[in-house]
């Protein structure tokens, strides 16, 4: 496991948020919107997520302090119709929305998929810092309050999609990666010790042992419903800031704080 995070140190993201909307009266993802899922992102990741008890839950599952929050800085809402239905497709659509990604961590939320994707993320280890590949894109379906607004399933009304995404901007894996593999010569599941392997991903909020232990649904690296996902563990609270630190350097030394 990588060494322990300092308890005095923080790292504040200057974070900016696109929104790609296909006309000039779209207002399905508002400022007040996009405000209100960055709080969330942040309360997420300082370990303040509700809990709401499940009948096999014997303690609050893990939900540490992440040691990492969100400045947001700016955000823009674009009327580009091609980025709005075909930016999960078609990334590079979305590359002049990202001119200095060494500089911050940008979200492009993608208000007319047309593809049925829900988020994708490029991990830090494949991409260059300075790449405009470097952002996290995420559908207005798992925006925070959305499902609510435009009665669409509630799975991911909480925001935790965002949450999710920027774990795999952090070089966070899935639970579920590899499954109950345990050779040393394949993948070492996420490479955090403190979360249980599971063979497949949850997609409702059950108790199982799927590799012998009980999985981790409670965790944001799943794919559990949103009122389940609670929290990070130590562990990958440790990935995280190393994997920032060393992929992402330039980003990580104006977002340290002590």
């Amino acid at each position: 496991m990588q060494a322990k995070v300092p308890a005095a140190a923080r790292l504040q993201v200057p974070t900016k948020y696109v929104v790609c909307r296909r006309a000039d009266d779209d207002d399905s993802i508002t400022e007040e919107d996009v405000r209100e899922q960055n709080r969330w992102a942040n309360e997420a990741f300082g370990g303040r997520s509700p809990w709401e008890r499940m009948g096999f839950d014997t303690a609050r599952p893990a939900s540490v302090d992440m040691q990492i929050s969100f400045a947001l800085v700016d955000i823009t809402i674009v009327t580009d119709g091609e980025c709005a239905s075909k930016g999960f497709v078609n990334t590079e659509l979305l590359h002049k929305y990202n001119p200095s990604p060494s500089e911050h961590l940008t979200i492009v939320i993608i208000t007319n998929d047309t593809s049925g994707i829900l988020g994708q993320t490029a991990y830090p280890f494949d991409v260059p810092e300075d790449s405009p590949e470097n952002m996290v894109v995420v559908s207005s379906v798992g925006v925070r309050g959305y499902a609510r607004r435009f009665d669409t399933p509630m799975l991911y009304d909480e925001g935790d999609t965002v949450v999710h995404e920027i774990g795999h901007w952090l070089g966070l894996y899935h639970t579920f990666e590899s499954g109950c593999s345990t050779d040393e010569m394949e993948n070492e599941g996420d490479w955090v010790d403190d979360t249980n392997p599971e063979k497949f991903p949850h997609y409702d909020c059950t108790v199982d042992m799927s590799c012998g232990q009980v999985d981790p649904v409670h965790n944001f690296m799943d794919y559990s419903p949103d009122t389940c996902m609670v929290g990070f563990s130590e562990g990958q609270q440790r990935r995280a800031w190393c994997v920032f630190e060393h992929d992402r350097p330039t980003l990580y030394k104006m977002s340290l704080t002590r």
